[in-house]
């Protein structure tokens, strides 16, 4: 997935650069074996997905970067939006604060929980 908050296309061909990284790490770590299965080549890009939301700053991109890494990685759908930025940004300084993600359980585990 390629994903660019501020919804541009990927005009750095940086889906390329990562499917070659990919490539020599798998072939290193392999030694070349497990590698020939795989056709990474063929892995299908999604550029910008609809369901993530657009930054409308220059500002907020890590922030959008890490909440959308942050969801994926719990297998969640990111919904959030450029509205959401100064909540989100407390809530990474609580985490970096604790020194680990936030639980579900946490008042501010979630921005929709924070706008109600």
């Amino acid at each position: 997935m390629y994903y660019d908050p501020q919804m541009r296309h990927d005009t750095w061909d940086v889906m390329r650069c990562a499917r070659k990284w990919i490539e020599g790490e798998i072939q290193t770590a392999a030694r070349g074996d497990a590698f020939h299965g795989l056709h990474i080549s063929t892995w299908p890009t999604i550029h910008n997905p609809w369901r993530m939301a657009a930054q409308m700053d220059s500002q907020s991109c890590g922030v959008f970067v890490l909440y959308v890494a942050e969801h994926l990685e719990r297998g969640v759908i990111p919904r959030f939006s450029q509205s959401d930025i100064p909540i989100m940004r407390l809530r990474m300084l609580l985490i970096l604060n604790q020194g680990k993600l936030l639980d579900e359980g946490d008042p501010i585990h979630d921005t929709e929980s924070m706008q109600e």
